[in-house]
């Protein structure tokens, strides 16, 4: 698991990411769940994308310092 996101002003999810997951499904169900429009679910999509970015680029930077 990467990270988790909280992203609501008024109310609080928790989004596990998976180096393996789609981050337009991940936003998607949580856009249903909390009722986000879409420029939040745009916003989250985003962030979620960024995040996995993020993180397969330190496990390639692993790999090469290893």
């Amino acid at each position: 698991q990467i990270n988790l996101i909280n992203f609501s002003i008024y109310r609080k999810g928790r989004i596990g990411i998976h180096e393996d997951d789609n981050p337009s499904d991940l936003a998607h169900n949580f856009a249903l769940a909390f009722q986000l429009n879409e420029e939040m679910y745009n916003s989250l999509e985003e962030m979620i994308t960024d995040q996995l970015n993020e993180y397969h680029r330190r496990k390639a930077n692993d790999s090469v310092t290893d």
